[in-house]
């Protein structure tokens, strides 16, 4: 898969099927709409083209943007789509002037100009350009013009209910991981680097590793605790995790820390991988370290329970 920041380093003479938004999450409707696009760029020979944007254009246009949580990183987005097969992926820096491009221009100089665009698929009440302004109906009546066809792919929902970036974000807040991770197609995932905590875990048995998370606008799960599936370099282990604030031992700031299974490397200043595959429960705060030695030994049973048929 290729990847391009700056249009201008396309090649001369493609020609594409394209698909654009921001597509945060990569979830099942994305999925379906870049599966079209592949199969349609197979059976017309041409190469298939995913437009996304970086930053996200909520954190460049919104007053409230320091607020904002993503599903995916830009990094996490290309991992997706080159698992999907896409062949090449143009990321657009989105700022203040490029949001003022009228959705005419936007289609004349990027996807019928630099990419040859011959097929346009997008979804359901997609729009784009100056002020949201370009939709279904003005790129149809555009490709009269400059020769392309259009396709809009219809929502896709799981048990009654249509997956979204936003219906999404709602479900991890809600703790449900489970319904999350279906409309996913996936588990979501958290990447950051190990740093030195307290290390009050491995005086009672449990040692974890405290995850720096590498992107502020990334989404955490809700405050809990989670069986997850942890990935540090090629190998894939089993564990718990909890997102909060250690209550038991005093106030502390929100740290995600994961106690790895059958694990006792040293991983200090390394990336890894979180995959949250279940909710397991709420934060507590126990009257005793006793209580919650006792607690955790539940949390771990509870944990391979879960995690049994899971392998990434």
């Amino acid at each position: 898969m290729r990847v391009f920041k700056d249009i201008n380093d396309i090649p001369s003479g493609m020609t594409s099927v394209v698909s654009t938004g921001t597509f945060d999450g990569v979830h099942l409707v994305h999925k379906t709409i870049l599966s079209e696009m592949i199969e349609i760029a197979g059976q017309k020979n041409l190469q298939s083209v995913v437009i996304t944007f970086d930053p996200h254009p909520r954190i460049v246009l919104d007053k409230d943007a320091a607020e904002l949580k993503l599903l995916t990183t830009l990094d996490e987005k290309l991992e997706i789509f080159e698992s999907l097969g896409i062949d090449n992926v143009l990321v657009i820096r989105f700022s203040q002037e490029f949001a003022k491009t009228p959705y005419e221009i936007y289609v004349k100089d990027y996807l019928a100009g630099k990419l040859g665009a011959k097929h346009i698929v997008m979804g359901f009440n997609h729009h784009f350009g100056q002020k949201r302004s370009g939709n279904h109906e003005t790129l149809l009546a555009l490709g009269e013009l400059y020769g392309y066809e259009v396709t809009e792919v219809s929502p896709r929902d799981f048990e009654g209910i249509v997956a979204s970036s936003t219906k999404i974000r709602q479900l991890m807040e809600e703790k449900d991981l489970e319904l999350a991770n279906k409309l996913l197609g996936y588990h979501y995932s958290v990447s950051g680097t190990v740093v030195h905590g307290r290390h009050v875990g491995a005086t009672i048995g449990y040692p974890t590793a405290n995850i720096k998370i590498d992107d502020s606008y990334k989404q955490l799960p809700a405050v809990g605790v989670y069986a997850v599936m942890v990935r540090i370099g090629n190998e894939t282990y089993k564990g718990m995790c909890s997102v909060g604030y250690n209550p038991t031992f005093g106030k502390m700031g929100l740290s995600v820390e994961v106690n790895i299974f059958d694990f006792a490397e040293d991983i200090y200043n390394r990336e890894i991988r979180l995959g949250f595959v279940s909710f397991l429960r709420p934060e507590e705060k126990f009257a005793n370290v006793e209580a919650l030695v006792k607690q955790l030994i539940k949390d771990k049973e509870n944990s391979l329970l879960k995690l049994k048929d899971i392998h990434e």
